[in-house]
């Protein structure tokens, strides 16, 4: 069994390279298990556990968990608010941390019942309010579509994948993610999953693609039903949807071609 870290940032950045200055390819949430592949100085290359992606992160980010920890863990839950207020405590200093939707945080057996949920690694403690948490949702076509509200306005942000900023593909895998079903990082990939459908036969839930005048896949979106969309593109929001591609409700024109419509449910 690999060993696994465990971010304990809120939002933490992932880069192409082990440098600050390099790009963002996409984030990692507060309680989210990866595994080291490589070391670069104070930066690890490193692979998410959820959907494999892999890029580099400065290991200031990062706490090492082994086997003994995992055997405690009875159960993850997610924080299911936009954000919420935990305790953080190093020694005798105690500040307010903030923790975006979608942070996983282990449930320690002996925690079940805990009113608030206590996490320590190392030499720090978070006390995170239980009403703030909940189990992964029941995957269902409008669950999916009822949890995907949490990003409406949004701005758009390459990489991103919370409610501050997300692109289009970050927005269908944590929806998915959330529901137990992990989907690739990127658009391109996420396309090859799932049966494919036809326009017609295109249900709430089912996810959308788009291509680029190179025929490449680049954009994706959830399909509404009655002829609309949500995507992110500028932000988060709702666009109409036919049988060649996106039409904008406030441009009034259409800005992305249609290529395949994915069921994965």
């Amino acid at each position: 069994m690999p060993i696994y870290s465990i971010i304990h940032q809120a939002l933490v950045p992932v880069r192409a390279t082990p440098s600050d200055a390099s790009e963002m390819v996409t984030q990692l949430l507060f309680g989210e298990l990866v595994e080291v592949l490589e070391r670069d100085k104070q930066w690890q290359q490193i692979r998410n556990q959820a959907d494999l992606y892999e890029g580099w992160v400065d290991e200031k980010m990062l706490y090492s968990v082994g086997e003994d920890w995992h055997s405690k863990v009875a159960r993850w839950e997610y924080i299911h608010t936009p954000y919420t207020t935990a305790l953080c405590q190093i020694g005798d200093i105690g500040f307010p941390f903030k923790l975006v939707f979608g942070s996983r945080i282990p449930i320690m057996e002996d925690q079940m019942k805990w009113d608030d949920i206590l996490l320590e690694l190392g030499p720090i403690r978070w006390r995170i309010p239980r009403s703030s948490l909940c189990p992964l949702n029941i995957p269902s076509a409008s669950s999916l579509v009822n949890l995907s509200q949490v990003f409406l306005g949004a701005p758009y942000l390459w990489g991103g994948r919370s409610p501050w900023g997300v692109d289009c593909s970050g927005l269908t895998q944590m929806v998915y993610g959330l529901h137990g079903i992990h989907i690739p990082r990127d658009a391109s990939y996420q396309e090859k999953e799932g049966k494919s459908v036809t326009f017609a036969e295109g249900q709430l839930g089912d996810l959308a693609f788009f291509e680029n005048d190179q025929g490449k896949v680049h954009h994706v979106g959830i399909i509404l039903g009655r002829n609309e969309i949500r995507h992110a593109s500028g932000n988060a929001h709702d666009d109409y949807l036919d049988d060649t591609g996106i039409y904008n409700r406030i441009t009034e024109r259409m800005t992305h071609r249609l290529c395949s419509i994915k069921r994965i449910l």
